[in-house]
């Protein structure tokens, strides 16, 4: 929660007063160096941004309660809310003192990852199961024109990119679709992040990428098709029409993963649980229909192209 632990450390020595904060899941995020919990406690729950938490100390210090309870709740507020302007402000090309980013976006220079969430709905719900994973991270979340904007340092981004669409799926049901940029490391970086993810988005779903998981450093062919000339399109159009009408969706499957799999007959395989011999079977009816043979690589490449002006015009 950035620098709400410095705060809150800063809170227990100013007024002498040893406390502990526990998540909803009784995680502990913050305790005092003096606190006991084996003393006679009490306790009283408070909200950080529609995430839930609990404040314990020792019975004795009771009447404090409800002032550390306000104290601690209108800091956070007043945390969140800039940073969120902060982050606003940069997205939409103002300039922010280089001491606020510091003060506010603290970690924006260790190299962050801007990761564009799209859901169709339960969007709040989702921002707060993000929030509720990363509570002790560098990681800041908000909804921006719509979407999920998330700002943090991801060792392995993807994996956490993964993991986060898995954990919205399975609790809220919901489709999601993410795009994630490359590292950035300063504030004037941020606006374009956010705007190659907003990009990568559009291609990603326009050209039905598997998974719907979208990073920067990809979609190279998508992105191609995507600015290529109309006019060619339709030449390409033209030039391989109905190549693809007689392909049901079990053919057109194995040939997006034996693409994405780099032309590898074992490992695409394996991702479609079929015998090696189905798939050659499979890749000889594809050169025989197609007179592509996509086990080499040119043919391969080209019929990639093919495919993605096809999906592009579905």
């Amino acid at each position: 929660m950035f620098d709400i632990n410095d705060f809150l450390k800063q809170l227990s020595n100013t007024i002498d007063l040893s406390f502990c904060v526990a998540d909803s899941k009784n995680n502990t995020i913050f305790v005092s160096d003096n606190f006991n919990e084996n003393l006679d406690m009490v306790s009283i729950n408070i909200s950080l941004k529609n995430s839930s938490f609990t404040i314990k100390l020792e019975k004795k210090n009771e009447a404090s309660l409800k002032l550390l309870k306000y104290t601690i709740e209108n800091y956070y507020l007043k945390l969140h809310s800039s940073k969120e302007q902060y982050i606003i402000n940069l997205l939409e090309g103002k300039d922010i003192p280089d001491n606020l980013i510091l003060e506010g976006i603290p970690f924006l220079s260790k190299g962050c990852h801007v990761l564009l969430i799209n859901i169709d709905k339960n969007i709040d719900e989702a921002l707060h199961i993000i929030n509720e994973a990363y509570l002790n991270e560098e990681v800041f979340g908000i909804i921006y024109k719509g979407n999920i904007l998330v700002i943090g340092v991801f060792e392995e981004v993807l994996e956490h990119v993964i993991g986060i669409k898995e954990t919205i799926t399975l609790n809220l049901f919901n489709k999601c679709y993410i795009s994630f940029s490359n590292a950035i490391y300063d504030k004037n970086e941020l606006k374009k992040a956010y705007l190659d993810c907003k990009i990568n988005m559009l291609i990603g779903k326009q050209f039905k990428v598997r998974e719907d998981i979208y990073s920067c450093s990809n979609l190279f062919f998508e992105k191609l098709i995507y600015n290529t000339d109309f006019n060619y399109k339709k030449e390409l159009q033209l030039n391989y029409k109905g190549i693809f009408n007689d392909f049901d969706n079990e053919l057109i499957n194995t040939l997006e993963q034996f693409l994405y799999c780099n032309l590898n007959i074992s490992i695409a395989a394996k991702k479609l649980y079929i015998h090696r011999n189905t798939l050659i079977y499979r890749l000889d009816k594809i050169k025989k229909e197609t007179g592509f043979d996509i086990r080499i690589f040119n043919e391969a490449m080209a019929f990639y192209i093919v495919l993605l002006v096809w999906k592009e015009s579905k």
